[in-house]
């Protein structure tokens, strides 16, 4: 196996943490609205659907590159998009008035939901630009 395929697994193990992260952040900034209606978590995951695309791309990427290199711009894309909107949420986080602290379990600190999505911006920024120097392999037929 190359050693550069490699960076599609490590791609597909970030975005499933990120994706638990983000889910027990949001679960914790929206805490008081599902007090009152438990089943609201259903509509966060819903909306999560969606990200789990990225890592299956990486891992079909990770495992049959060279069939699959087509699905390259669909990573680079999510990856964009993904990051878009990270931005979009961190300048709107920025320009709150009061700034909400999130706590997760394994951590012994807690941490401001800006400095949250910008470390998270940044780690999807360095996974964004290593995509981004891959070179497409051509197919053998």
């Amino acid at each position: 196996m190359k050693p550069k395929r490699f960076i599609f697994l490590w791609i597909a193990v970030w975005e499933c943490i990120k994706i638990l992260l983000l889910m027990s952040a949001a679960s914790a900034v929206f805490e008081k609205t599902l007090i009152l209606e438990r089943n609201g978590i259903y509509w966060l995951v819903l909306l999560c659907g969606g990200q789990l695309l990225i890592p299956a791309i990486a891992l079909v990427l990770f495992f049959k590159k060279t069939q699959f290199t087509p699905l390259l711009p669909f990573l680079r894309i999510g990856k964009i998009i993904t990051l878009f909107t990270c931005f979009i949420i961190l300048l709107l986080e920025l320009t709150r008035e009061t700034v909400f602290s999130l706590h997760f379990i394994f951590l012994p600190f807690t941490m401001s939901t800006p400095l949250f999505l910008f470390i998270i911006f940044s780690i999807d920024l360095i996974f964004l630009s290593v995509i981004l120097s891959l070179k497409e392999e051509k197919r053998r037929n």
